[in-house]
């Protein structure tokens, strides 16, 4: 039976990674390894696998993070934090019944967050 799903996503660099996501979304270092690193937040874990040839420009990984509340906060501490890489989407009420952003880690993996819309 399935328990739960754990997504797998390249790190070119795993202190870059680790402090990206510690700092800024909170996450907790479960394992570091030689070349796999777990982090985990509220239960939630993803899980990275070194790629040191990573061409960043050409990484299309991508994965949607389901938050529950508070989307517009994380939107204003992601913009207020000025984080270092190129993308940090507006927030947009899409026709799905979503209200979204996105940001790169610095891998550049697309994390995109989303809060259903108030009914």
């Amino acid at each position: 039976m399935i328990k739960a799903i754990m997504p797998r996503l390249p790190s070119k660099d795993f202190g870059e990674t680790e402090k990206f996501y510690r700092e800024h979304l909170d996450f907790k270092t479960v394992t570091r390894q030689e070349d796999y690193l777990v982090l985990s937040h509220n239960g939630i874990e993803l899980h990275f696998y070194q790629n040191r040839v990573l061409n960043v420009q050409k990484n299309n990984t991508m994965l949607y993070v389901r938050v529950d509340q508070h989307i517009q906060a994380l939107h204003n501490k992601a913009v207020a934090e000025s984080l270092p890489f190129p993308a940090i989407g507006k927030l947009e009420e899409k026709p799905w019944g979503e209200i979204e952003f996105s940001l790169l880690d610095p891998s550049h993996n697309l994390l995109t967050f989303g809060q259903r819309k108030p009914a």
